[in-house]
């Protein structure tokens, strides 16, 4: 299960997502773009956390009653995944892999 977090509630306490101990701390202060991922230059490093999920199909069904943007989506041999934003706008991807 997903539960959606207002930016200024989740200021003010740690937010669980997905069944597991993902914390989302949000602040004002936080730049609104990801250097490593958005400029025309590629810098190595850090860019997103990727989850793996076990229904694609539930998942997004979940966010979008959450009325949570999903930011894009994509299929990768066989592989289908899924962004969103935390509240620093961080990149978060689900996965389900191939075989499932």
């Amino acid at each position: 299960m997903f539960e959606r977090i207002d930016r200024a509630d989740a200021c003010n306490r740690s937010a669980i997502f997905a069944e597991l101990p993902v914390v989302a701390n949000a602040s004002e202060e936080a730049p609104r773009n990801i250097v490593l991922m958005e400029g025309s230059v590629k810098y190595p490093g850090y860019t997103h956390v990727a989850l793996e999920i076990s229904d694609y199909e539930s998942a997004i069904r979940q966010f979008e009653e959450l009325d949570l943007p999903i930011t894009g989506r994509a299929a990768f041999e066989g592989a289908k995944l899924f962004f969103i934003r935390d509240p620093d706008d961080n990149v978060i991807e689900f996965h389900q892999p191939a075989s499932r």
